[in-house]
């Protein structure tokens, strides 16, 4: 996604504390980092989120969802609030729901299909327990999906892990 859609020096939106490799991604990208912390008690001010994100140029906003370390997740409304702002604005959202498996909340990929700044991120690794698979997916609109295959990389997933996700789709359609 940073690849095909960000630019250096452009702004992103990040939750504080969140997923650590954002932060090397940030430096390796050289995006200029706006970042909400979590209150004390590790909830979050939807509204101090939402203003920040009407008041401010940002390009790119990314929510681990449910977060991690903190474990905490976006109640729906307020989630859809957030993409509503982010797609007024013109804002990439990308919701890495990677723990989303072993959360109470529902995954938001469906709105994907009437949002084109929405990009959605999920683990095979995790979900199905098998950490050493290193291999995820982007869920997104048609266009975005088509344009990501065009720009990834050329050996981007071993065989093996290739083999055991076709096989765990096969088995769940």
């Amino acid at each position: 996604i940073l690849d095909a859609y960000v630019k250096r020096g452009q702004r992103i939106l990040i939750l504080n504390p969140t997923y650590g490799m954002i932060y090397r991604y940030i430096k390796i990208y050289e995006l200029k980092k706006y970042q909400i912390n979590y209150n004390y008690n590790f909830s979050l001010n939807i509204k101090k989120i939402l203003n920040f994100l009407k008041n401010k140029k940002v390009n790119i906003v990314y929510f681990a969802n449910p977060n991690q370390p903190t474990g905490t997740a976006f109640n729906e409304k307020d989630l859809l609030e957030i993409i509503k702002t982010c797609e007024k604005k013109k804002i990439i959202l990308v919701l890495d729901e990677a723990y989303i498996d072993f959360s109470y909340i529902n995954s938001l990929a469906q709105s994907t299909k009437k949002n084109k700044y929405l990009f959605i991120l999920r683990s095979f690794s995790k979900s199905y327990g098998i950490p050493a698979l290193r291999l995820g997916y982007i869920i997104s609109d048609k266009k975005n999906t088509e344009y990501l295959s065009k720009v990834k990389y050329l050996f981007d997933a071993s065989s093996f892990s290739t083999m055991v996700a076709t096989t765990l789709i096969q088995k769940n359609e």
